[in-house]
């Protein structure tokens, strides 16, 4: 009896001293793939795969978080919600910019337009200095919809454009727009 009993508690010191001594590192080192049907609590399909096969699933590690004290003499970043809108009522107008930014928006618009991809006009256009304006109207909603795509991707003011914000007023897309600082 005694024979068998040595053993047993060696292994249950070893274990807790494991336990006792083991690091976060360990606790995700240790994070394997799981079987896709264990993840998914058994919902996965198995029509298409042979029962024997599993997919694996790669699990995200834990994150173990810790609250940091407070440092004296850092300022907390407020949020601002300030939005494109704001930010366009307030700007000053500058002539030599407004007319740079409002003959780049005509252009892209009338291109658009004439390519056939959206049906819609330029209701209202005004430039500040680095904020636009653009109401754009249309009887055929679907032309118009497809129209404000295009602007949004590299047809459009992707990549010419700062910042963009779609409002909807009555009928009409009203999108404002930020260019970046002139050089």
């Amino acid at each position: 009896m005694m024979r068998f009993l040595v053993p047993a508690l060696v292994i249950v010191l070893a274990l807790a001293v494991y336990w006792l001594t083991r690091t976060p590192a360990q606790d995700t080192a240790t994070l394997k793939a799981l079987p896709a049907d264990v993840v998914s609590g058994g919902a996965a399909s198995s029509a298409s795969k042979d029962s024997t096969e599993s997919e694996n699933v790669a699990l995200p590690a834990p994150i173990r978080m810790r609250s940091a004290p407070q440092i004296e003499g850092i300022v907390t970043p407020i949020a601002s919600n300030d939005s494109l809108a704001d930010s366009y009522q307030r700007e000053e107008r500058d002539e030599a910019q407004a007319k740079v930014h409002d003959g780049a928006i005509r252009g892209i618009v009338e291109e658009l337009a004439e390519s056939e991809i959206g049906t819609a006009h330029i209701e209202d256009l005004d430039c500040r200095s680095r904020h636009c304006k653009l109401r754009l109207a249309s009887d055929d909603e679907t032309g118009l919809v497809k129209l404000v795509d295009a602007l949004q991707d590299e047809r459009g003011f992707l990549g010419r454009a700062e910042s963009m914000m779609l409002s909807r007023q009555d009928d009409d897309i009203v999108l404002y727009l930020r260019f970046s600082r002139p050089k």
